[in-house]
């Protein structure tokens, strides 16, 4: 907590040093690290897509014969909604 006031105070007291440095490390970051940063969001749909697709998508998550709790429409829009709450 005291680091995350220490440094929230520096961003309010010194607003344009705060802004040149937070710039200076999203070029840096962005210009290095890219890379990492498309791996990082492709890994979990590589996953997913492995999963669904491959031998343990007719895996059932409930017990055998129970219809699903809720429609393929409605787990659509709640993925859809997770996702657009995370942006």
């Amino acid at each position: 907590m005291a680091v995350l006031a220490a440094f929230s105070l520096a961003m309010v007291l010194f607003p344009e040093g705060s802004r040149m440095t937070a710039n200076a490390a999203l070029s840096w970051l962005t210009d290095r690290l890219g890379w990492f940063y498309l791996l990082a969001g492709m890994a979990p749909l590589a996953m997913a897509s492995w999963l669904a697709f491959g031998r343990y998508g007719d895996v059932l998550l409930g017990p055998e014969g129970e219809p699903p709790e809720y429609s393929t429409s409605s787990w659509i829009a709640m993925m859809f909604t997770a996702s657009m709450g995370l942006v």
